[in-house]
């Protein structure tokens, strides 16, 4: 007959697997059951107690719980320096996690914090498995990549993609990952042959492995998406994002965080195909999702509020855009978040907007003033984009041209 500890352990282990099954209801089931068996017999195996906790934060933290999961992982991670509990790998495991959702949270120092500190325990405990330090150079990548030191950001998932490379297969699910995330970043920098290469190198290893409408194939149609929006190919980004959204929609419920990141993608392609009703919908329901998932003043809700801000925009409601853009701007700023380059640059393209639709024959000045402040709001997007692009990125290259053309 098994004790009541030896339960525990099995019914935490059985969560564990359901969670890498992305099974996550039935995972989350059996690790509360896991935390209610111990501290219903008052069980004191703290090595167990800590690592139901951390799963069970990540796995709130899957299913867009984040402050229960930041919550559950802080406790779990107490529990291992109070009780000086040998689980390195564990210990390492909710660290990165919680860097995870602090960065979700919107607190970029904190999140790039406790991956450093992940960085250091794992040079201090002498962990030699290479994989454990891949994970940890992504994730402060994605981290500096938000804070806009993009050149730290390329250098550390970089390195991270040449571990995977080294180690396993190109066609190893992983390392299609972070061929992802680098195919991201590629796009944001501007190098988007590079990001095309790398995508597409993404999905055809997921597609591989994977039946058509598994959650990693939607992840990575999602960001082969953005780069066709990038690129232009409006129809190709709609595909992809439409069928990305089914996959979503099977595998999530309709509030999570998920089903909103790709629905705003979406709703930019069908804004860049003047479809501005569908757009709208979309990003009404985005807006939604991301205040209750992340509050009305995180960057991420700044990502929506830019998203209406550009389609009122191009429906050539003016005043209304302005409304969101300046909304968005307040946001990045306060968050100190590299996109706020987007923002200036955006509400610059309003002001030639409104400089365009002024009677410069009845009203030059009004014009002229347009103008400038088109010019100002361009400046300062240079200002914000120079210091996280190299020089050559086309993001830099462009700004520079509009400015060129308005001097």
């Amino acid at each position: 007959m098994l004790t009541n500890n030896s339960r525990a352990s099995l019914t935490c282990n059985l969560g564990c697997i359901y969670s890498c099954l992305h099974q996550y209801e039935k995972a989350n089931q059996a690790l509360e059951e896991t935390v209610s068996i111990l501290d219903k017999f008052s069980i004191t195996d703290y090595l167990l107690k800590a690592k139901t906790l951390v799963y069970l934060g990540i796995v709130k933290k899957t299913v867009s719980n984040t402050m229960q999961a930041k919550n559950l992982i802080e406790k779990g991670l107490k529990l291992y320096k109070g009780h000086l509990l040998d689980a390195h790998e564990d210990i390492l495991w909710a660290l990165l996690n919680l860097g995870e959702i602090y960065r979700y949270l919107g607190n970029y120092e904190k999140a790039k914090q406790v991956l450093e500190q992940s960085l250091l325990y794992l040079n201090k405990n002498n962990i030699e498995d290479a994989i454990p330090r891949a994970r940890i150079l992504l994730f402060l990548g994605t981290v500096q990549r938000d804070l806009g030191s993009y050149e730290e950001a390329k250098n550390f998932i970089e390195e991270s993609l040449t571990i995977y490379r080294k180690y396993f297969s190109t066609d190893h699910l992983p390392t299609a990952r972070v061929a992802g995330q680098l195919a991201n970043l590629y796009r944001e920098i501007g190098d988007f042959e590079k990001a095309k290469v790398l995508i597409q190198e993404s999905v055809a290893t997921y597609k591989k492995n994977f039946p058509e409408n598994h959650i990693d194939v939607g992840w990575s149609l999602v960001l082969l998406g953005r780069i066709y929006i990038s690129i232009g190919k409006y129809k190709d980004a709609k595909e992809s994002l439409e069928q990305s959204l089914a996959i979503y929609k099977k595998s999530h419920p309709n509030n999570h965080r998920g089903i909103a990141w790709v629905s705003l993608h979406l709703a930019m392609a069908y804004k860049e195909l003047a479809l501005y009703e569908k757009a709208k919908v979309l990003l009404d329901h985005c807006l939604d999702l991301h205040t209750q998932n992340f509050g009305k003043d995180h960057p991420q809700t700044a990502d929506v509020l830019m998203g209406f801000g550009e389609t009122y925009l191009r429906e050539g409601n003016i005043d209304t855009a302005h409304n969101y853009f300046r909304q968005a701007l307040t946001i990045y700023q306060k968050h100190q978040h590299f996109d706020q380059y987007k923002a200036l640059e955006n509400l610059a393209e309003l002001h030639l907007k409104r400089s365009s639709l002024t009677d410069s024959q009845t009203d030059m000045a009004k014009s002229q003033t347009y103008k400038q402040q088109a010019l100002e709001y361009f400046n300062q997007a240079l200002e914000v984009i120079e210091k996280g692009l190299p020089p050559d990125s086309s993001h830099i290259i462009r700004i520079r041209n509009k400015i060129k053309n308005l001097s």
